[in-house]
């Protein structure tokens, strides 16, 4: 039987709120990080001595919002936390995919709702974390997004679909590769302006999707083909989110020199004597722990927000799946990752919507 609708918004609901207390208000962020973060404003370099650079544009609230930001990433790559390096190489691929559906399902959404503004989306994301607003923009589509086969399509959807591929690789993809994976001349002043630079990347894929489309809108295909190219676009960042996943797992568990699983993925109070920074003489300050928490309750609620969402909406377009075809798809982000996952429940979705549009119009 197929959760109601009020079902899964509630869930969606409690996720957000969950995403709430985990990232803000329990003691990694609210006792460590958020103090440290203050006061290295103040004092330009964390305690540990890792410098903060604090002048991005001469406007106040945007130099703080970048020096937050940029703070926060230069922890990523300055070689003390390889397990939060590790971390940001797996998960910044596995975003790709919700990426792609905010953007795709936009036009769907009734104007003037959340699921209709992307770019607010994802904005809201950077500065709230994707694990509080993913669910609520999940909640949006559900109240203001029709079902097959009255689902709408975006205007020139042809040339929305063929475009999204390449304005999410040049607005996001390539930005995170910069931010990630720093030459090594690069210091950490230079490290923290690439990722000021890179908070827009919402804006720089709107910008790429306009221009994009301007470019497409010419195109003769009937508007049923657009879902060729937009499945191509889920497909390519299944694939970059499956190899994202399978080779940081390679590593960690070939190389001896690797952080282990649990100190990668799960938050440090779920299994204490499995992180190394609470076992040796050499522990890491507690904001930096605190940190990569932070990142692990994201990927953690938003990556749920998705399961309940697409469970919820392929039970409702009567896809059908007993037990085993739910524990492929479990499996399937266990092992390809769950931006794959998600973009194959993305694809599933989207071709029974093409089908009923087609049959419909047959």
């Amino acid at each position: 039987m197929a959760p109601s609708k009020s079902t899964a918004i509630a869930t969606l609901a409690l996720i957000s709120a969950l995403a709430i207390y985990l990232v803000f208000l329990i003691p990694p962020s609210s006792a460590d990080l958020v103090p440290e973060a203050l006061s290295a404003y103040d004092n330009g370099a964390y305690p540990d001595g890792l410098y903060l650079r604090k002048h991005y544009t001469g406007i106040p609230i945007l130099d703080r919002i970048f020096s937050a930001y940029g703070g926060f990433f230069a922890l990523v790559v300055d070689g003390r936390d390889q397990a939060m390096w590790l971390f940001c190489v797996w998960f910044l691929p596995q975003l790709c995919g919700v990426l792609i559906f905010c953007y795709w399902e936009a036009d769907r959404a009734q104007k003037g709702a959340l699921a209709s503004r992307p770019t607010v989306v994802c904005i809201a994301a950077q500065a709230l974390t994707a694990g509080v607003t993913i669910p609520l923009f999940f909640i949006s589509h559900l109240l203001t997004v029709p079902l097959a086969p009255n689902t709408p399509l975006p205007p020139n959807p042809v040339s929305k679909a063929r475009a999204l591929l390449p304005a999410i690789t040049l607005g996001y993809l390539l930005p995170s590769v910069a931010l990630i994976f720093p030459l090594p001349s690069f210091d950490l002043n230079t490290v923290q302006l690439i990722s000021a630079i890179w908070q827009p990347f919402p804006l720089y894929i709107s910008a790429a999707l306009f221009i994009l489309q301007c470019f497409g809108n010419g195109t003769n295909t009937p508007n049923e083909g657009y879902f060729q190219p937009l499945k191509r676009a889920y497909i390519v960042f299944a694939v970059l989110s499956a190899v994202s996943h399978v080779s940081v797992l390679t590593y960690m568990f070939t190389s001896i020199s690797a952080p282990s699983f649990a100190e990668v993925f799960l938050p440090p109070y779920w299994f204490p004597d499995l992180h190394s920074e609470h076992v040796d003489g050499n522990a890491l300050p507690a904001y930096r722990v605190a940190a990569r928490t932070l990142l692990q309750h994201d990927w953690f609620t938003m990556t749920l927000a998705a399961f309940v969402f697409f469970f919820f909406s392929l039970r409702a377009l009567k896809i059908q799946r007993g037990v085993l075809g739910w524990t492929w798809k479990i499996l399937t982000g266990v092992v390809f990752g769950p931006g794959a996952a998600m973009c194959f429940a993305a694809v599933e979705r989207e071709e029974a919507i093409w089908a009923a549009r087609t049959k419909r119009h047959e």
